[in-house]
C-alpha cells in the first residue's frame, strides 16, 4: 500500500450479503487500521452487518480505480462521495486512466 501520508483519507469497502458494496471512512492507530464510523458513508450500512469481502484501508485514488472496476455493484451515493472534492481537472485525468487501465 505504500507510504501513509499524514491527513491522507482512508477507507474500507465492504460487500453485503445482498451483493452490493458499501464505502466506511478508516483510520491509522499505531498502524493498525480501524473504521471512524459505524455507519457506511451513505447511512444504509452498519458496520455489525455480516459482510462477505473488503478492501482495507485505501487511498481516495486506490478507491476510486476499485469501485470503478467494481461498477454498478457499489452503492451510488457511496461512490459520489470519493468525488465530491476533485477538481474538473483533476476528474478528466482520472477518468484517463481509468478508461486507459480498463482496457
Amino acid at each position: 500500500m505504500g507510504v501513509i501520508l499524514k491527513g491522507e483519507n482512508r477507507y474500507t469497502l465492504r460487500k453485503y450479503e445482498d451483493g452490493e458494496w458499501h464505502l466506511f471512512r478508516a483510520k491509522s492507530t499505531n498502524g493498525n487500521c480501524s473504521l471512524l464510523e459505524k455507519i457506511s458513508v451513505c447511512g444504509e450500512m452498519k458496520t455489525n452487518k455480516h459482510f462477505t469481502q473488503d478492501y482495507r484501508f485505501r487511498t481516495d485514488n486506490e478507491m476510486r480505480k476499485i469501485c470503478y472496476l467494481l461498477g454498478r455493484e457499489v452503492c451510488s451515493v457511496c461512490v459520489g462521495h470519493l468525488y465530491e472534492t476533485l477538481t474538473l481537472e483533476e476528474r478528466m485525468v482520472m477518468n484517463n486512466d481509468l478508461l486507459i487501465q480498463k482496457n
